[in-house]
């Protein structure tokens, strides 16, 4: 379709349908002499949101990009700006009304999208809006079907849009996701922590306490010998200080991440040479940081021998000089830095065991 990504609304109990014209998709790739297809004529969208998925995708450019020809904040008034933008938007809306012919249902969800792209440009230079209370995006008894988003929240209270429905749902989300992000570093919650959150998200809050709890035991019960409490020292004495903690040996720390595609491949092809050293006197050792969720990390740590360190994000970052990763370092038997390496490649590896048999030939 010629643009990184294909956007669709899914709403769980509502369906969808998605149907591609190969022929369509090859015909506007080609640009055959035939005719150039539009996007739209290589889809065709069913069910109870295809209505609406149309409109997202008639007007994607309300997510990607800004819409070009709308006023810009000069840093003049403010409240101007805001008239200025509101009238345009308005404007934008009745012609792609007017073009498309879009029933009521669809031009709600257009005038949604439009308000919430509205309110992200208006929110980047001021919180005070003088057409806060002419939305229908934060309004009750209104479809709200927008992602929720909790930047918004300033945004309302400042403008007295701090009640309703919406509100509540919005700060309730805010709530929700700091407990969960509470599960995501493996903290158990308690049932009265979930049942001071809002209604809506009990559930699967609870869910995730529970899967969180599961994962907690099996890696206490399977591989508690391989995590490694953090050494209360400062980023750029981490390393070392963890290296003397295993005197007489080579300690190769792989500085990685679950959700880092070349980090994982370089893990798995370092277990060949990792099965080579087993019996010698060689450590290998895991950081990451908080950003790998605790459930991923938790697989990981149960499947991959060697000693494992989720250290927290702020010590992470005090690492001198570690800005990518994979991130790769070689302290020999005294407890020096002998070899540093940014990136996995198959040079990389043949490099490690070069390395290692220098180090263990002394």
């Amino acid at each position: 379709m010629s643009v990184d990504q294909f956007p669709l609304l899914l709403i769980p109990g509502e369906t969808l349908t998605l149907e591609v014209d190969a022929t369509a998709c090859l015909a506007r790739d080609g640009n055959f002499a035939a005719g150039r297809p539009a996007n739209h004529d290589c889809y065709r969208l069913g069910g109870t949101l295809g209505d609406l998925n149309q409109v997202l995708l008639e007007n994607e450019f309300l997510h990607y990009r800004d819409i070009k020809g709308l006023p810009t904040y000069d840093g003049g008034d403010k409240a101007e700006w805001c008239d200025a933008l509101w009238q345009s938007l308005d404007t934008l809306r009745r012609g792609v009304v007017g073009r498309r012919g879009y029933t009521r249902r669809q031009q709600d969800f257009l005038r949604l999208l439009l308000e919430d792209y509205y309110v992200r440009t208006v929110q980047a230079h001021t919180l005070t809006d003088p057409h806060a209370r002419d939305l229908i995006l934060f309004r009750d008894g209104r479809s709200y079907y927008l992602p929720p988003k909790v930047e918004r929240l300033p945004y309302l209270e400042a403008n007295g849009l701090n009640h309703g429905e919406v509100y509540e749902m919005l700060k309730g989300f805010a709530e929700a996701k700091e407990i969960a992000a509470q599960m995501r570093q493996g903290h158990v919650q308690t049932d009265s922590v979930i049942q001071k959150a809002h209604p809506y998200f009990q559930a699967v809050l609870r869910a995730f306490n529970d899967t969180t709890r599961t994962a907690i035991e099996r890696l206490q019960r399977e591989a508690k010998e391989r995590m490694m409490p953090t050494p209360d020292v400062s980023g750029d004495q981490l390393l070392q200080t963890i290296a003397s903690q295993y005197p007489g040996k080579a300690v190769f720390f792989d500085l990685w991440a679950t959700w880092c595609g070349p980090c994982k491949k370089g893990i798995a092809a370092m277990e060949p040479l990792k099965e080579q050293l087993e019996g010698k006197d060689v450590v290998f050792v895991y950081l990451t940081d908080e950003s790998s969720p605790i459930n991923e990390w938790n697989d990981y740590v149960i499947n991959i021998p060697g000693q494992h360190y989720r250290i927290p994000s702020a010590l992470w970052n005090q690492i001198p000089g570690l800005t990518i990763i994979p991130q790769y370092y070689l302290f020999n038997r005294q407890g020096h830095e002998v070899w540093k390496q940014t990136g996995f490649s198959e040079e990389v590896l043949k490099e490690i065991e070069n390395k290692f048999t220098e180090i263990l030939g002394e």
